[in-house]
């Protein structure tokens, strides 16, 4: 009834013609009834509509559709499945997007897909990772380049915010019965006040966010996690990201190159190549919290002794076929 409609290509003409008379401006679409086959008609430049789309599909592969406060289970077949799709049915076709894994609706992303305990710091940048050397633009969330993890002590309906999750809470508790510990353990995990706790700046009191009461509480790590320690740290997860921006910005084929998958039935690694002219990445992710053994395919590299490691989230080892767990590779090779 109110999104995606019958006008909004109209409309979206309309804005552009207007506005484009007094400034430049750029679009990014949060387009949430648009799936990846609507894309290329709001974004082929031609169409002269919107710049990119934020392609949602992936951050919500931990959620049920019927009910988004239930967590689904999902396999890393399952995430390289959507990635691939926006990345070769949309961007081959001259499509944009944006990329995230991190919004304000959603819990923090290290908490959702990958592990905010024993391996947060790994299992951060492997995130980084991938959103950085994926075709597309890369959006950051606040507190996402300091590993921020969800609330711990969201125990009660009343620690919560969130309206729709006291929606939720009535509906499923008063209205139909259901059980308060299953009900409230749902919320926990889901609730969207996890991403809008203070951003941490440092271990002060308040973690520097202000002098004065909070809407949301601190998160109690945050004299762990936060800007301070990241800026003095030379391995913080903050340090990882500037890495990365850096080397997105020095090198074109992380913005526009060719995108294909590898390893494609593997059930802990994620792999990928970046093409471009006569240069050639690999990337791979092992997105579990187990060790993971690899053969990367001949026909990927012509001579992979001529291969260089560009970043990496461990210590980097030669020629190794084991993966640590949550560690992330990027590989360079030029023929």
């Amino acid at each position: 009834m109110f999104q995606n409609g019958p006008h909004i290509h109209d409309y979206l003409h309309e804005m552009n013609n207007v506005l484009k008379k007094d400034f430049e401006f750029f679009t990014a679409g949060e387009t949430s009834a648009v799936h990846d086959h609507d894309v290329l008609h709001y974004t082929k430049p031609e169409r002269n509509e919107l710049d990119m789309v934020l392609s949602a599909e992936a951050s919500e592969l931990a959620d049920r559709d019927d009910d988004k406060y239930k967590s689904k289970e999902w396999t890393v077949h399952d995430f390289r499945e959507i990635l691939r799709k926006w990345q070769k049915d949309v961007g081959d076709d001259g499509g944009w997007f944006g990329l995230y894994l991190s919004h304000h609706d959603a819990p923090r992303m290290v908490s959702t897909f990958a592990d905010d305990g024993k391996y947060r710091i790994p299992s951060a940048k492997l995130l980084a990772t991938l959103l950085h050397t994926l075709r597309g633009t890369p959006f950051i969330f606040q507190g996402e380049e300091l590993g921020m993890t969800n609330y711990p002590d969201f125990e009660t309906i009343d620690t919560i915010k969130e309206q729709e999750a006291h929606s939720y809470h009535e509906l499923k508790v008063d209205e139909q019965d259901a059980s308060e510990t299953t009900i409230m353990d749902r919320i926990h995990d889901k609730t969207r006040d996890h991403s809008r706790t203070p951003m941490q700046w440092d271990a002060s009191d308040q973690a520097g966010f202000t002098t004065g009461i909070p809407w949301l509480p601190v998160n109690p790590n945050y004299k762990e996690i936060n800007v301070q320690d990241g800026m003095k740290n030379p391995d913080s997860v903050l340090q990882f990201y500037r890495k990365l921006i850096r080397l997105r910005k020095e090198n074109s084929i992380m913005v526009y190159g060719d995108f294909e998958t590898i390893l494609h039935d593997h059930d802990q690694i994620f792999g990928y190549l970046r093409r471009l002219d006569e240069e050639e990445w690999v990337i791979l992710l092992n997105m579990t919290n187990q060790e993971a053994l690899y053969d990367i395919p001949s026909e990927c590299v012509d001579d992979w002794d001529k291969k260089h490691c560009v970043i990496s989230n461990y210590p980097h080892v030669d020629n190794q076929r084991v993966m640590r767990p949550y560690e992330a590779i990027v590989y360079k090779y030029v023929k």
